[in-house]
């Protein structure tokens, strides 16, 4: 074979390479590209509705720790201002907090004064007071103690009005005094 028809067979095979790799680039590798491009394209849509619902649930989750956290408070604040008038829960409180400190209850009664309305009228509507009369016979640290575990009582109580008489055998019975209290608790009212 001559040079120039070596030339021109590898000219030839040259072409016909050429035009299998566009016939190659065109059938197979063109559409291949176009769906790798779609498939992205889907992969990156469904991981920013990924991205999306977690922060979503994220949302919910803030939401719902909020709401568990305003029920908790709502209870501590039921604890500390009941939502009645709770008389039976408040006079078991004053005999409990006696028997615990070596006090002895002599007597005990119950009223209820006027309600005072609220300064927060979201929260509370108004305030309803109960005063506890009572009256206590024990030595002073006793009653020190007593004081002590009714102010870190869940239940909120004032002591409005004292009074401290030594016994008659106080000498005798190891200096037993008299204690005369009016304690006043709160409550929520409707």
């Amino acid at each position: 074979m001559r040079s120039s028809s070596k030339r021109f067979v590898s000219i030839l095979i040259s072409a016909l390479m050429f035009i299998a790799a566009i016939f190659v680039y065109s059938n197979l590798v063109l559409p291949a590209y176009s769906e790798v491009k779609d498939l992205k394209a889907e992969l990156l849509s469904i991981s920013e509705a990924a991205d999306e619902q977690q922060l979503a649930v994220k949302q919910v989750q803030n939401l719902l720790q909020k709401q568990q956290d305003i029920s908790s408070i709502q209870n501590v604040i039921g604890a500390i201002l009941p939502l009645s008038r709770d008389v039976a829960s408040n006079l078991n409180q004053i005999s409990s907090l006696a028997a615990i400190n070596n006090l002895k209850l002599e007597s005990l009664s119950v009223s209820k004064m006027a309600n005072r309305p609220s300064s927060n009228q979201k929260l509370v509507k108004s305030i309803g007071v109960l005063r506890l009369i009572f009256q206590l016979n024990g030595n002073y640290e006793n009653f020190k103690a007593f004081l002590k575990a009714a102010e870190t009582n869940i239940v909120l109580m004032d002591l409005a009005d004292l009074k401290i008489e030594s016994r008659q055998s106080s000498k005798a019975s190891g200096g037993n005094f008299s204690f005369v209290a009016n304690m006043e608790t709160y409550y929520q009212t409707e």
